[in-house]
């Protein structure tokens, strides 16, 4: 979880039906168990400092990332189409690897709600390390306010 909000919710919708060979996986074995990653040293300051010197961000994670690779066995593909799925942003997921001769189009998007974090209501963290809580990623959506700044 990037954010380190608790009471983020993702939203995501294919804009072509997926397939188990390309879409977006859960890992619902691991929402109460911790799976080692890199968040402890992953942090959204040096992300934002190596696109403003790079607009690649080079080689540093967009996100942070578990330290191996899971048991496919354990993911939960979700194959849907005219749709939109939301869940955590605290519950373990990824892209699946593309293994098809489509690519992988869909919207996704983020929010918080602000009585929600206040609150500090949300899914359990059960790994996330990261630094900083990036509250400034989030605005409300009539006034433009912005959630937080960074913590």
């Amino acid at each position: 979880m990037g954010s380190h909000i608790a009471a983020q919710t993702n939203w995501w919708a294919p804009l072509f039906p997926t397939t188990t060979g390309c879409t977006l996986a859960l890992f619902p074995t691991y929402f109460d168990y911790s799976v080692a990653n890199n968040s402890t040293d992953w942090n959204f300051k040096e992300l934002r400092r190596q696109f403003k010197v790079d607009c690649t961000a080079g080689k540093y994670p967009l996100l942070p990332t578990a330290s191996r690779v899971l048991p496919r066995a354990k993911a939960l593909p979700i194959s849907l189409f005219g749709d939109l799925m939301c869940f955590s942003g605290a519950q373990l997921h990824a892209s699946v690897p593309n293994s098809t001769d489509r690519p992988r189009l869909s919207f996704e998007s983020r929010t918080a709600n602000g009585v929600d974090v206040a609150a500090k209501r949300g899914a359990p963290n059960v790994d996330g390390c990261t630094r900083y809580t990036t509250y400034q990623l989030f605005r409300h959506l009539t006034t433009q306010e912005k959630l937080g700044t960074l913590t």
